[in-house]
């Protein structure tokens, strides 16, 4: 009878253990859309939940919920004095705290009780200085565009006046323009073009080195530029990099057909507001190739890292360190004329071979600084490094007919010689203040 009884309840504590739905913590900070300012006495609430899912944010501005079912949820803010705005569509799932830093803006017109259904807007550019021709692009859309290849680029041609080129690269086309005259930006600040395989004067190439798993929501423009963006000509990517979480060590591996990838996030010690950010890829078909389940000619062979460092203190203001660099290669062995234009060349004999190295890299790294004067004001401060090389080499070879002395024939390698040989490097320091 007592073994019956323990197994009735271990078999009851078993199915109330499997009968408990997955759930997850929300939570960010909540600041002023003009002062950056934390506020206080937010009200954030589960739309739709029961139970109802909801708390109010601290004098700090962090807000926390808990318990959360996975699945797509949105989250309603509301607090006297201004908009109350509503966010759609955000996933949450059992392995990811959702860490989510949230604006409100302040409302200058008061009036009586209202019952008000908001529709967000996914136009609306983080930058308030730009009025048109401007689009915000978060990471989830760029997650679940088709075709994507977790490449934040390629949904730009899913935009009005934006194409890619037909031989399916990530090359931004904006009314016709050439994408060379696209400016790549990173966290506020201009980088170089942050492609894999980049040729001189270009901004595209064949794999893109950010990955989604460390972009934020970011802004494209395609004309009528703030004079903030400079000498652009035909489009512009602002890209952000998301804040690491800061109470929670957590880690992600992937594996895809365009690279495999980890990334680390966490805080650098309990109690501090400071979070870490890093990404590592390398490419999936080298890793197979050096292994041996891949044998074919020209592999292309790279990868790239990020990073971002957060580091908020009491009273010099906020510091984030960030960085993104790459490098990458390929060869190509018995290049023919219709396979490929190598660079330097004018003609091809039937006799003459070529083999085609290539190689490429970029470094990116910098610092930014943002001090509170007053309720009212901030300044904001950026220094960056940026640096990029291109590596051209072309061997010829010509090839000779060899008769043995039973009559048959064979090709033969007389010699190999370089006829070209490009190297290029370009290095750029760069510091931008803005007053806010």
């Amino acid at each position: 009878m007592k073994n019956l009884i323990l197994l009735l309840l271990s078999v009851a504590c078993t199915a109330a253990t499997h009968a408990q739905p997955l759930s997850q913590t929300i939570r960010g900070t909540i600041t002023d859309a003009d002062s950056k300012l934390p506020l206080a006495g937010v009200i954030v609430k589960v739309t739709g939940s029961d139970p109802l899912i909801g708390s109010a944010s601290e004098l700090n501005g962090n807000y926390r919920l808990t318990n959360v079912p996975v699945g797509r949820i949105s989250l309603q803010l509301s607090l006297l004095g201004y908009q109350t705005i509503t966010i759609p569509n955000i996933m949450v799932n059992s392995a990811k705290e959702v860490v989510l830093d949230l604006e409100m803006q302040e409302s200058a017109v008061k009036m009586n009780e209202a019952v008000v259904v908001a529709n967000g807007n996914k136009s609306d550019p983080i930058n308030d200085m730009s009025m048109i021709s401007v689009r915000s692009v978060s990471a989830e859309e760029t997650n679940r565009y088709a075709g994507g290849f977790n490449d934040p680029s390629r949904i730009l041609s899913n935009f009005a006046g934006v194409t890619s080129t037909q031989d399916g690269g990530n090359d931004i086309i904006v009314r016709g323009n050439s994408p060379k005259y696209v400016q790549w930006r990173l966290e506020g600040i201009q980088i170089t073009n942050p492609n894999h395989f980049a040729d001189q004067g270009s901004a595209g190439g064949g794999v893109s080195t950010l990955n989604n798993n460390l972009l934020s929501t970011s802004d494209f423009y395609t004309g009528a530029f703030s004079p903030e963006y400079g000498d652009a000509l035909s489009g512009v990517y602002d890209v952000k990099m998301r804040a690491g979480n800061n109470e929670k060590f957590e880690s992600v591996f992937s594996l895809g057909l365009t690279g495999t990838d980890i990334t680390l996030e966490g805080p650098f010690k309990k109690g501090y507001a400071g979070s870490f950010l890093v990404n590592y890829r390398y490419s999936t078909i080298t890793l197979l190739s050096n292994i041996g389940l891949v044998s074919i000619g020209g592999i292309p062979k790279y990868q790239d890292a990020a990073f971002k460092l957060m580091l908020p203190t009491k009273k010099a203001g906020t510091f984030s360190i960030f960085g993104l660099g790459g490098n990458s290669s390929f060869v190509f062995e018995d290049v023919k004329q219709s396979l490929w234009e190598t660079p330097g060349h004018n003609s091809m004999k039937e006799d003459i071979k070529e083999d085609y190295e290539k190689g490429s890299y970029l470094a990116n790294v910098g610092v930014n600084h943002t001090a509170f004067i007053n309720e009212n004001s901030f300044i904001r401060t950026t220094l960056s490094f940026s640096g990029e090389g291109i590596k051209d080499k072309v061997y010829e070879l010509k090839t000779i007919k060899i008769t043995d002395p039973s009559g048959s024939s064979r090709d033969s390698i007389a010699d190999k010689r370089l006829n070209f040989n490009n190297n290029l490097a370009k290095s750029v320091y760069r510091g931008a203040i803005t007053y806010n």
